[in-house]
Formats: C-alpha cells, sequence, structure tokens
C-alpha cells in the first residue's frame, strides 16, 4: 500500500482495483461484479458468472446505465451516481466510479444461495460500503481516466456504437 498522499503506480494501482472488486463481491454477497474502464472494457472482475455470458450482460448493463446518465443529466439536469434495477431471481446495481469508471454487480436473489449479502432495494438506493471502497481505491491511484468528478461520465465517444455493434453481433442482428 502506498502512503496516504502519494499515489499508486499502474500495475500496482490496477492490482488495487481488482482487489477492491474481488472484496466488493465477497462482502456484498454479489454473485458476480465487474468494473469498467472508461471505454466500457472490463478491468476487473470477480465472482462466478455462472451461466450468465459476461461480454452480453457487460455491454447491456454499461449500455443502460450510459442512458440512465444522459437521462439524468438532461431531466434532472445532474448526475446519476448509482442505479439499481430489480427482477424476480436477480438485482442488479451498477454505480458511477472515480475517473469515468463503472462499477456492476449482480446479485442472485434465490433461496438457494441463501441470505448472505442480501439487502433490500431500499438500502441500495444509498450508496454501499462496496461501492464506496472501490470509488476510493480509484481516487488513491491518482489517475483521471476521462472524468476528475466523482460520477463523471466518460465511457469514450464511440462508445455507445461500439456497444450496439457487440449487441448486434450477439444477439444475432446487423453489424
Amino acid at each position: 500500500m502506498n502512503p496516504p498522499g502519494t499515489h499508486a503506480s499502474g500495475g500496482e494501482g490496477e492490482a488495487l482495483l481488482r482487489s477492491a472488486v474481488r472484496d466488493a463481491v465477497h462482502r456484498g454477497g454479489a454473485r458476480v461484479g465487474f468494473l469498467l474502464d472508461p471505454a466500457g472494457m472490463v478491468s476487473a472482475a470477480a465472482g462466478n458468472p455462472g451461466s450468465l455470458e459476461p461480454t452480453s450482460f457487460v455491454s447491456l448493463a454499461a449500455a443502460q446505465f450510459t442512458a440512465a446518465q444522459d437521462l439524468a443529466s438532461t431531466a434532472n439536469r445532474g448526475d446519476l451516481t448509482q442505479l439499481v434495477q430489480e427482477g424476480a431471481a436477480s438485482r442488479t446495481l451498477l454505480a458511477s466510479i472515480h475517473g469515468g469508471r463503472a462499477l456492476v454487480l449482480l446479485y442472485d436473489l434465490s433461496e438457494t444461495r441463501g441470505t448472505r449479502g442480501w439487502i433490500t432495494a431500499t438500502e441500495h438506493s444509498r450508496r454501499t460500503t462496496e461501492v464506496m471502497d472501490v470509488d476510493q481505491t480509484a481516487k488513491a491511484m491518482g489517475t483521471d481516466s476521462g472524468g476528475s468528478e466523482p460520477g463523471a461520465r466518460s465511457l469514450g465517444d464511440h462508445w455507445s456504437e461500439d456497444a450496439e455493434g457487440e449487441i448486434d453481433r450477439v444477439f444475432g442482428g446487423e453489424g
């Protein structure tokens, strides 16, 4: 670890981020977690995706979060720092992380998983400890990958077109 006020080197900083994502998945009881860089690429992953196809999931989650951020900035003239979506069997938490990154955590709500880490959507509406820990690790790295403000959007200029092409490829559309 680096002393307070110093910054981690590139390799060491990325290792710290991978560790923070792994800790967030473990402590929060998520099934799987992904940290996306500003270009929308996975820079860290932890957990077990099981039958989930990670490329499609990450592409769709990042596109959804980007669209929600655009809507929030247009409609509310503010930043969207976190989005929680819950279905019958799972909950997805998408959170803006320092440096234009995004954290995606998938929680399995099935009874076979047990209650470890299970929290309500209301509790998830607040910024969780796991998200804050990953965000603090990114800030401690001292790098700025596209935005210095918390919640800064920067998934790259052509990210949405790239994601659309990947979605079309995966689901058999034109691409």
